[in-house]
């Protein structure tokens, strides 16, 4: 998984629609307004996609009503058929293709996760007081939600830069010592750059960094004609060669390279960061895609009273209602 993000303005991150009420909520106001109300949650989602709106009966064609106790499309029409009037009885779950489907947890509880999990005080402990749910459902459903942010992340995947823009490249391995045993857990890397001008950048998990792979993705990812700046890896030196134009700066002797000005810690510092959001990544290399996403998405929805909006839009995109 790669991505691109922008953290210029926030609302070019949201391709979503910004008419929705009832939805701009921190986890405590949304607990108040939503709790034991159904009708209220299935209005929500059906405003941002998550639930169809309204559905035809694929027997009748007439329009079905929503059972609220079985949480259900029913047709309760009559039609004549040899002679005799039937009940249609169609029936279907609301909740069929959806975010909710196949889901042990309740509509509210599971919407009360999300919440909760997109705050950025998230916690195991915090959840599992809150929503009295085990260790394992916790992180199963963290899961389940970091697969939908992969997918918002997904639509920002373009190229950064441009002519008179500078872009920085970095590169770290995320991972973590074994203090008790004194030996290294097997790493990550990841490379990143961040454009100064538009603070828009990437980051890529890569399998191995060197010269070959960097320079494939400086090209997949960065547009022709920028200015590239960069430590004096020996890796980057590819750089030249290709159509961009390097600058290096050698932090062995000073953090600012006294006559270009590359400086390089834009990107490191992002990195930094996103290191100590992904705190599972030591323990399984798969999860870094989605805690790489995650970190985009907290540090670029920073208003953390939208970013539920934005998550159910994205889950209706990736789980399109079944009609």
């Amino acid at each position: 998984m790669t991505a691109s993000c922008s953290s210029s303005n926030s609302s070019d991150l949201v391709p979503f629609p910004n008419t929705c009420v009832n939805c701009y909520l921190c986890y405590g106001d949304f607990c108040v307004t939503f709790t034991g109300k159904i009708d209220l949650l299935i209005e929500l989602c059906q405003r941002h996609g998550v639930l169809l709106s309204s559905l035809n009966c694929p027997t009748c064609d007439e329009e079905c009503r929503i059972d609220l106790k079985k949480l259900a499309f029913r047709c309760d029409k009559s039609y004549v058929a040899n002679k005799r009037r039937k009940r249609c009885g169609f029936f279907m779950s609301v909740f069929k293709g959806t975010w909710f489907a196949k889901s042990h947890l309740d509509m509210e509880t599971n919407l009360k996760f999300v919440v909760l999990w997109l705050q950025d005080w998230f916690s195991f402990k915090v959840a599992e007081t809150e929503l009295k749910l085990p260790h394992m459902t916790i992180a199963d459903w963290a899961r389940f939600c970091r697969e939908v942010i992969v997918s918002w992340a997904c639509k920002y995947n373009k190229k950064i830069g441009g002519a008179n823009q500078t872009v920085e490249i970095n590169q770290s391995e995320f991972g973590k010592k074994k203090c008790s045993v004194r030996c290294v857990v097997e790493g990550q890397w990841a490379f990143g750059g961040i454009c100064r001008e538009t603070r828009q950048f990437f980051m890529v998990p890569v399998e191995e960094c060197n010269r070959e792979t960097l320079l494939h993705i400086v090209k997949e990812k960065i547009e022709p004609g920028t200015t590239v700046l960069s430590d004096c890896w020996k890796a980057y030196d590819c750089m030249s060669s290709a159509e961009f134009k390097h600058l290096k700066v050698s932090r062995t002797l000073n953090f600012k390279d006294v006559e270009s000005g590359a400086l390089t810690n834009a990107t490191k510092r992002k990195l930094q960061n996103t290191k100590s959001l992904a705190l599972w990544i030591r323990k399984r290399r798969l999860n870094l895609v989605g805690h790489l996403a995650t970190s985009y998405f907290k540090r670029h929805v920073t208003d953390s009273t939208r970013r539920l909006h934005v998550f159910l839009h994205a889950a209706s995109q990736l789980y399109p209602p079944a009609k």
